[in-house]
């Protein structure tokens, strides 16, 4: 018993060390580590896909790790501290036990939540620009196709893009898929690919996911194939197959003999064992601090009915959560969103909505007064409602991410989000063509 303990002795470091930094940890982590695809997704995948380089050992998680955790009270995102102890459970077997490939690295960052939100929200605008392109090669063909938003009309039928289209379940799938064809590629050719052929094969598997997507909703809609439905989960898993995992494989196989491929590293270990040891004292010191002493978010400043440029003695003002002001008639909600730092998730409508157990439909960006705005339809049971929502900054209005974005930090703007809902459509519009014409915050 005694030899096997010793045997394995780094291993059974390696274990402690990570489960005191998640016990210590657990109350930042909570919300990131809850039991789901994702989750499950990577607790199967990283077995599979982890390899040891040789018998070389490194430091390179532990000191982004500690940069990391650094950058955390500074940037005050639960998102940093994730990554941070991610890297240090990757660093606490790189350190004590040997090197690994990068797959488990860039396989946590696929199955992150912050991948997930970019997702949910970079999908929604592609979802809308593969709709109007479907459209567009649907309706060259047959003059009886049009689009709108997420519809696609065949006559008068509509067609709904739905959200698994782009969705984080296809794009983690899609992604997957890639890494374990490149796991059993590494090891056909007993080599692995360097850093920036990763970097490639992502990418390139990122167009191939989209491009599965646009002929997966073209295949749908020629074929009339609705959600719930074996023709729709078919076509699904054709259009998969030959426009991701086809192309994948013949450029792993091409990457396999035309490019440089990195030999497995097979150097004596001269890393010191006080460099590793000090590394993992601070990272262990650094999250038993912020346990101690919370880093306090970032307070959001709500807006005061003195700061609202239009009236609202008609409405009822209240404060939710997240310092988002809300107010209520008989005829509409307008809900009034506190900025958020350009590198920092927004208060997005969709994910919102969505959380509340809502619908959405009939998603599209339409213009008012030359202004582009997102607008939508909500449904949950025999409620339905129609919303519109924008970033606004002065008497700069936009749907777009990118430019909310860049403006803040080119020029310090700060955009609320303007979200308006109704059960009137008519309205609805009135009053966001009103709000669009104002500076909305004094």
């Amino acid at each position: 018993m005694k030899n096997l303990i010793l045997k394995h002795k780094n291993i059974i470091i390696f274990l402690a060390f990570s489960i005191a930094i998640t016990a210590i940890s657990y109350d930042k982590l909570s919300l990131w580590l809850s039991l789901d695809y994702n989750l499950i997704l990577l607790a199967l995948a990283i077995p599979f896909a982890a390899k040891t380089k040789g018998s070389q050992k490194s430091v390179r998680f532990g000191l982004l790790a500690v940069a990391l955790m650094l950058l955390y009270p500074v940037l005050k995102l639960s998102s940093i501290y994730f990554f941070a102890f991610a890297c240090s459970v990757l660093f606490f077997y790189e350190g004590l036990v040997r090197k690994l490939n990068l797959i488990p690295f860039i396989l946590i960052i696929i199955a992150s939540p912050v991948a997930g939100t970019l997702i949910e929200l970079i999908g929604f605008e592609i979802r809308m620009y593969l709709t109007q392109f479907a459209g567009n090669i649907l309706s060259f063909l047959d003059s009886s196709y049009s689009s709108s938003g997420n519809i696609i009309m065949i006559g008068n039928e509509e067609f709904h893009v739905d959200p698994e289209c782009m969705g984080l379940k296809m794009v983690v799938l899609g992604f997957f898929s890639t890494l374990v064809m490149i796991v059993q590629t590494e090891k056909k050719v007993a080599k692995v690919f360097s850093w920036y052929q990763y970097l490639i094969l992502f990418f390139i598997s990122g167009l191939c996911i989209i491009l599965a997507n646009l002929f997966r909703i073209i295949g749908l809609t020629l074929l009339k194939s609705y959600p719930d439905t074996l023709s729709h989960e078919i076509i699904g898993v054709v259009t998969f197959v030959i426009y991701v995992l086809v192309p994948i494989y013949f450029l792993l196989k091409l990457f396999s003999r035309k490019m440089r491929i990195a030999k497995s590293d097979s150097k004596r270990n001269n890393l010191k064992p006080w460099i590793v040891w000090a590394i993992i004292s601070l990272l262990i010191g650094l999250a038993i601090l912020f346990r101690i002493s919370p880093v306090k978010k970032n307070e959001t400043k709500f807006v005061r009915p003195a700061e609202l440029n239009f009236d609202i003695g008609e409405y009822n003002y209240s404060i939710e959560n997240l310092n988002v002001v809300k107010l209520v008639n008989e005829d509409m909600m307008i809900y009034v969103k506190p900025p958020s730092n350009f590198y920092a998730p927004d208060h997005s409508p969709i994910l919102c909505w969505r959380g509340c157990g809502y619908k959405i439909s009939h998603e599209k960006e339409v213009e008012i007064n030359g202004t582009k705005v997102y607008y939508s339809q909500l449904e949950l049971e025999k409620d339905k409602l129609h919303t519109i929502w924008w970033y606004d900054s002065d008497m700069t209005k936009t749907s777009s991410q990118v430019k909310w974005r860049l403006e803040t930090v080119l020029y310090g703007k700060d955009f609320h989000l303007i979200n308006v809902v109704s059960e009137d459509k008519n309205l609805l519009f009135e009053k966001a063509e009103e709000l669009l014409g104002i500076d909305v915050i004094r």
